[in-house]
């Protein structure tokens, strides 16, 4: 079995009503549900080694902890 991990953008401020700013894009990872408990491990030793708490977003946004650059961020992704 596989899992789907998948998330969405869209502008901000998502103004649906204006054709410049009309869009859906999305990401998805398909994951074999036999080794998740080990990727979970992995990304949690991740987020650990860079500073993330257990409730801190896994995502790049300026407005959200830590503090990282862009830069920073896009190597801890590797």
């Amino acid at each position: 079995m596989l899992l789907a991990f998948i998330d969405e953008a869209n502008p901000e401020p998502n103004n649906q009503s204006s054709a410049e700013s009309r869009f859906l894009v999305f990401g998805a990872l398909l994951v074999p549900a036999s080794i998740c408990m080990e990727l979970n491990e992995e990304i949690e030793t991740i987020r650990e080694e860079n500073g993330f708490g257990r409730n801190d977003p896994l995502k790049f946004a300026v407005t959200e902890k830590p503090t990282l650059s862009l830069s920073q961020f896009v190597e801890l992704l590797g």
